[in-house]
């Protein structure tokens, strides 16, 4: 598993919001979306569930419980390896077109050693699988309802770049690259440009550009 890991080649972007390049499948729409929770699951999974539902009219599902495993645990910082859980969560993705979201409230990381850094989540480019953090989605927020705007923006980013979306330099898109900030305020939506690619894939969330 270690090898693997270290064959695995990041781009290591200063982004607090990642994606992670990896020999994957054809990019499909949504035939199903499976949310795995590690550990208890905070309020904010099922509204998740339901919005997720109605983005993508994909059946969604939750399994709550789950134990984040040994192996991504990165001591030196007291948080878990982002991309480590990628490789985890490949295990719950069992058919064509079946998408899996790990959500966690434990703190992520990317990168080794001293260049590890916290991130709110990381997605395969492209790919079926993505990981989110809640631990730096409370920071300054206004409320409840502003945190579960935050990871509802954050799950489309991190299936944006599933969809094969990078990075978008369009300050007003839901792709944009965070930079060390916090972008997922605003209602952001995708931006015409990253609407267009996702529609021509076929894989385009709901007819309109925001939410």
């Amino acid at each position: 598993m270690l090898k693997y890991l270290l064959l695995l080649p990041v781009m290591l972007m200063a982004c607090r919001h990642h994606a992670l390049k990896a020999p994957q499948p054809a990019t499909v729409a949504p035939r199903s979306i499976k949310i795995i929770v590690f550990g208890k699951p905070t309020p904010h999974i099922a509204i998740l569930e339901a919005q997720l539902g109605q983005l993508t009219h994909a059946p969604v599902t939750v399994q709550t419980g789950k134990e984040l495993p040994g192996f991504a645990w990165f001591a030196p910082r007291n948080r878990y390896l982002a991309d480590s859980l990628l490789v985890f969560l490949q295990n719950f993705r069992k058919e064509p077109g079946a998408y899996v979201v790990g959500v966690t409230t434990k703190d992520i990381s990317i990168g080794p050693g001293t260049s590890n850094w916290g991130i709110m989540g990381l997605g395969y480019c492209p790919g079926q699988v993505c990981i989110l953090s809640e631990y730096r989605l409370k920071r300054n927020a206004k409320g409840a309802l502003q945190q579960q705007e935050r990871l509802l923006q954050l799950a489309l980013h991190e299936m944006g770049h599933n969809f094969s979306l990078p990075h978008c330099p369009d300050t007003n898109c839901l792709m944009v690259s965070a930079k060390g900030k916090m972008t997922l305020d605003g209602n952001k939506y995708y931006c015409s440009k990253c609407s267009a690619v996702l529609t021509k894939k076929g894989i385009l969330l709901r007819g309109r550009q925001r939410v």
